[in-house]
Parts: structure tokens; sequence; C-alpha cells
């Protein structure tokens, strides 16, 4: 849930005009407010890894390591299982995704 608040605040007040700096071939873009803290002050824990990198259109949090959460996100371009239980999936894209 504060993964979720958090990135909902973010693309509310902080993501727009914002690019995406990272793309990896066939892996994943990168964007993002830079910074350090989340919405909450400093980083969020990594809260559930319940959800896997499935395929393309997985959103989950960018991070520097376990417990780094803070205001970089990811979006997958492909099925990346290596990444399960390292990073947080969140959401998923609905709509507009062409891959």
């Amino acid at each position: 849930p504060k993964t979720c608040e958090n990135f909902l605040t973010l693309a509310e007040e902080s993501y727009a005009g914002s690019p995406f700096h990272r793309v990896t071939n066939k892996a994943w873009i990168q964007g993002g407010a830079v910074g350090d803290e989340s919405i909450y002050g400093g980083v969020l824990e990594d809260e559930s890894f319940a959800y896997k990198h499935v395929g393309p259109g997985d959103v989950g949090m960018a991070s520097t390591g376990p417990h780094s959460n803070a205001t970089q996100f990811y979006i997958t371009l492909d099925k990346l299982d290596w990444l399960d239980n390292k990073k947080v999936v969140f959401g998923r894209v609905v709509d507009g995704l062409k891959a």
C-alpha cells in the first residue's frame, strides 16, 4: 500500500515532464523524479514480493538494493523473472502499452 501511494502521489505531483532516462533493450524503461526520498521521507522498505515480473507492462520500483525504494520506477518490456524477489512489482500498465 505505501509503494502504491508513493507512486500515485509522485505521478500527480512530480513526474509531469520527467523523461524516461534509462532504456534497456528488451528489458525495461526507467523514469521518475530524481531524488532519494519517498513521500514519507527517506526510502521505503520492500513491502512485498507477491507480484512477479511476468511480462511486458509490469510496473516496479527502481532501487539500489534491498529496502531502498524512493522516487524512480520502471516498466518492463519483457518477462524479467531474474528480478523476482529483488525488485518490488506494484502495478501493471493496463492501456497504451505497445511492446
